[in-house]
């Protein structure tokens, strides 16, 4: 069973793929950032590691997969097409640390969305985006 809070970032994923907004799917300090914007969430390392086991479940249960992004240069979530096709990058324990120690400093700045090979905050467009996938959902 998913939480609210997975059900959400979830539904906002799939309408930015279903939208034609992403290509290839989100960065996870952009579900984070999509997530702290939604509840208010305090996003320390505690909350992030929440956050990164959930998606390890979520994997496991091939509801989502993680693919490297060429053009980003960064992991990025996307709901899984097929449950047949074992495409995913695997997320154990290591993996999780790396994911924490990568992306908690930019986290914790807000530096959520990366942008001409730069994490910055937020663009007006990122928001317009997830101001209508909250308006759709």
């Amino acid at each position: 069973m998913m939480t609210e809070s997975e059900k959400y970032w979830i539904d906002v994923l799939h309408f930015f793929e279903k939208k034609g907004y992403v290509k290839y799917g989100l960065t996870i300090p952009f579900l984070v950032g999509v997530c702290k914007q939604k509840y208010g969430k305090n996003t320390n390392k505690d909350w992030l590691k929440e956050f990164l086991f959930s998606l390890k479940r979520l994997v496991e249960s091939q509801k989502i997969k993680i693919s490297y992004c060429s053009y980003l240069e960064e992991d990025v979530i996307s709901i899984r097409v097929s449950k047949w096709l074992n495409d995913s990058k695997k997320i154990d324990d290591n993996a999780i640390a790396d994911y924490i120690q990568k992306y908690s400093d930019k986290i914790s700045k807000n530096l959520n969305s990366k942008i001409d090979d730069e994490w910055k905050t937020f663009s007006k467009l990122d928001l317009d985006r997830i101001n209508e996938a909250n308006i759709n959902l």
